[in-house]
């Protein structure tokens, strides 16, 4: 317990601290305020005397200033003092105060008489508890067991806690009488008994009997007894204290959780058995105390006890320290015993072995996980994941085998992750399976190999692509040479065998890789999609044209409005259009006059409404007048009146007060020609306002 002196004596105002005669009444002798002065002019200390509330502001600083400068040589001296003002009848409450509170600096063992005089006054008892709590002398402790035998109430429990903060064992036969007091008082005893941290106290805590209000004050006082032993060096007791905590079925459940963490601290390996209870335990807060025990048990040598508890269990218990497990980090003695649990019959067990594995498994836990692929589909993501991420020597050759030794079923799910895992080590498994007869197997090769593969595999493709009829496998492989030209940083180059190919392929596949080259982009690609555009196959040709409008530039921007205007066929100039229309809006560094220009020839050259409408989009972007024009003479055609509309509105909102008579004329059309169930013509208004600066 904690006090206030400056408070207490406050509280105590118009009563005389007094050492030798507490019940003094006396006043202040007429000549004692100027003796007092008097001196302090050589020596502050006699000033304390009439020291009152709101004045002497002056002599405490000088008493702080000779204490603060003095050195331990000099504390005698000073402490006969402060013992003098404290003796002295005169002494005001406020001098008394300061003479304790230095005091609690010089005092000694010499001081013990006289303050321990103030333990048994109620008023004053804090204050003699100030000073001594702070004086290591037996003397202390001997003067507060007397007066904890002559006191009673919140005086005697003020002396309970000092003695339990100064860990008097002497004390402990006299705490013990106080547990069946009152309950502030047994409360106080408890905590005190709790502090001293033997184990005479231990037992004696442990055999106690309390009623059930001071229960909770026992639990607490046992706690604190073993933690005291922990911190004393005691660590055999203190792990005797805990791990009786841990397993006492009555205690709450907290308790419960410091006892096994406790246990733990202080005892170690040895420990492993309240933990092991603590994990069967119905109560979820006690098995994540044991939980966390665990994480914190990393002696390697306990792996293999760990192991073979596993399997012993209850299935909550073994997911609870599987994951716990986790958290303690090292495989040593437990991988055959997890990699086990990948087929437990519990499924939150499963669950807890596949995420375990992702952390600590290794190239043995490799065949339990890919047999438990098989028929698992709730299961089978969280499996893939952990064989991605396993590391470390074998596990790639490993996954080869295992592979190799699947099912049909399986298979494919494997060459899935041996294409996730980006190993050199699957590469020649996962070529060999893109001719396999099963096409599950033969398409999760060819995805696989697109994450793998590099130039002789892509040259490969090529010519399997060429001999392929089935489309489905067509466009596997398709993605897969895309994949691996595209993890070729060189643009340029990554094409080129591509570009090989083309000349020497049938046109079915000449389609197929003009896609490809669209895809890996660069100019030698672009110079081979256009000449594709004078094949005589319509499909080829249809497929390089389509490809250029979707080119991931604009470079072939000028040959698409050629071909809009020219093309062999309406279908053709159709592509051509809407793919020069698309590039338009790509050129965000062409000057907005130029882009209007660009947008009314292909306005020009539009015979359906639907490139009208493309036309339309990418003018609203443009903030000019001349845009707004352009948006405008399409009010009065009936299949993109709507868009026109909204187009204008868009450009005419940001162009705002820079054309405002534009603006304004523009948008008088919208609101009169718009849906009025639109909000057309509200923001037409809004466009108008704008400009006119409202």
């Amino acid at each position: 317990m904690t006090w206030n002196a400056r408070a207490v004596l406050a509280a105590a105002a118009g009563a005389w601290l007094t050492v030798a005669t507490p019940s003094i009444k006396t006043t202040y002798a007429a000549e004692a305020p100027k003796a007092a002065a008097d001196a302090a002019k050589t020596d502050p200390f006699p000033g304390l005397v009439a020291l009152d509330r709101g004045a002497g502001e002056d002599t405490l600083k000088a008493v702080a200033k000779e204490i603060s400068q003095a050195q331990p040589a000099d504390y005698p001296a000073i402490e006969q003092k402060l013992l003098a003002v404290l003796g002295n009848a005169a002494t005001t409450p406020f001098g008394a105060e300061a003479a304790c509170r230095h005091l609690r600096t010089v005092g000694s063992a010499k001081c013990v008489p006289a303050v321990a005089k103030l333990l048994v006054d109620e008023k004053r008892s804090h204050i003699g508890r100030y000073v001594l709590a702070g004086i290591p002398d037996a003397s202390v402790d001997a003067a507060l067991r007397d007066a904890m035998g002559k006191t009673t109430g919140v005086t005697r429990v003020g002396i309970v806690n000092t003695l339990g903060d100064r860990r008097d064992k002497a004390a402990m036969p006299a705490l013990l009488t106080l547990v069946a007091a009152d309950e502030e008082t047994g409360s106080a005893a408890l905590r005190a008994i709790g502090q001293l941290g033997t184990r005479e106290a231990a037992d004696a805590l442990k055999g106690a009997k309390v009623a059930e209000a001071l229960a909770p004050a026992l639990w607490d006082a046992r706690v604190r007894c073993a933690q005291a032993m922990l911190d004393d060096g005691n660590a055999a007791d203190a792990q005797a204290g805990f791990a009786a905590l841990a397993a006492d079925a009555g205690a709450p459940a907290l308790v419960r959780s410091a006892g096994i963490s406790g246990a733990v601290r202080a005892g170690g390996n040895k420990s492993l058995p309240p933990v092991l209870e603590a994990l069967k335990s119905d109560d979820r807060s006690i098995r994540q105390a044991g939980a966390a025990a665990v994480a914190e048990m990393r002696d390697p040598a306990l792996g293999a006890a760990f192991a073979a508890e596993l399997p012993k269990l209850p299935p909550v218990a073994r997911a609870t320290l599987v994951n716990a497990l986790v958290a303690r980090g090292g495989r040593d003695g437990l991988m055959a015993a997890i990699n086990a649990l990948v087929a437990d019959e519990d499924a939150a067990v499963r669950m807890a072995a596949v995420g375990a594995l992702r952390r600590l498994g290794d190239a043995s836990s490799v065949p339990a996980l890919a047999e438990s692929l098989k028929g698992n589909k709730d299961l089978a993501g969280e499996v893939k994941l952990t064989l991605r991420s396993l590391f470390g020597d074998g596990v790639g050759a490993a996954m080869v085998k295992q592979t190799e030794g699947s099912d049909v079923a399986t298979r494919p799910l494997l060459i899935e992750v041996l294409g996730d895992r980006r190993d050199p080590e699957g590469l020649a498994v996962v070529t060999k399976y893109t001719a396999d007869p099963d096409k599950a197997v033969r398409f999760a090769a060819l995805k696989a190999l697109g994450g793998l593969g590099g130039t002789a595999e892509l040259t490969a493709l090529l010519e399997k692509l060429n001999k392929t009829d089935d489309g489905a496998e067509r466009d596997a492989i398709e993605q897969a040479i895309v994949a691996i030209g595209k993890r070729n940083a060189d643009v340029e180059g990554r094409s080129a065998p591509v570009v090989v190919a083309m000349a020497n392929a049938n046109p079915t596949t000449q389609a197929h890789l003009i896609s490809v080259l669209a895809a890996l982009g660069g100019n030698k690609a672009l110079d081979a999609v256009r000449g594709a555009l004078g094949s005589p196959t319509p499909d080829v040709r249809k497929a390089a044209l389509r490809m250029m409008g979707d080119w991931v530039d604009a470079a072939p921007m000028t040959e698409l409005l050629e071909l809009a205007k020219s093309g062999k066929t309406e279908g053709e100039k159709v592509v051509a259009l809407r793919g020069h229309i698309r590039m338009i809006g790509l050129q965000n560094n062409r000057k907005t006059p130029a882009n209007v220009a660009l947008y009314t020839d292909a306005l020009a050259l539009a015979t359906r409404a639907e490139e009208r409408r493309q036309v339309l989009s990418g003018l609203g972007n443009i903030n000019d007048v001349r845009a707004l024009a352009l948006a405008e003479t399409c009010f009065g055609d009936a299949g993109v009146k709507k868009e026109a509309f909204s187009a204008a509105v868009k450009i005419a909102g940001n162009i705002g007060s820079r054309n405002a008579a534009e603006v304004r004329a523009a948008m008088e059309k919208v609101i009169a020609q718009a849906d009025p169930n639109s909000d057309l013509p509200k923001r037409a208004k809004q466009a108008i306002d704008k400009a006119s600066g409202k």
